[in-house]
């Protein structure tokens, strides 16, 4: 498949409470997947203490939220398309 037959990323924001690398308690973070790379996380990140700070963010940006699997990782809230 040529560069230009490549499909756009699918951007998929991933919030968490309490990421071991995260020095704040919510993070949300920018993951692109893409049809040749799969799953890559971006630097572009929100911080905050307060889960509904990044809510607000996500949503006024268009994006809809959509609820942990049970298989998540535990520290995973919820995602955002």
């Amino acid at each position: 498949m040529s560069e230009q037959q490549m499909p756009k990323p699918l951007i998929m924001w991933v919030v968490t409470d309490g990421a071991t690398d995260i020095e704040t308690r919510y993070a949300a973070r920018r993951h692109e997947i893409t049809f040749d790379q799969g799953d890559i996380v971006t630097d572009d990140v929100i911080l905050t203490d307060d889960l509904n700070v990044i809510r607000d963010e996500l949503w006024e940006r268009g994006l809809k939220p959509i609820a942990r699997s049970e298989h998540d990782d535990p520290v995973i809230v919820e995602s955002w398309l």
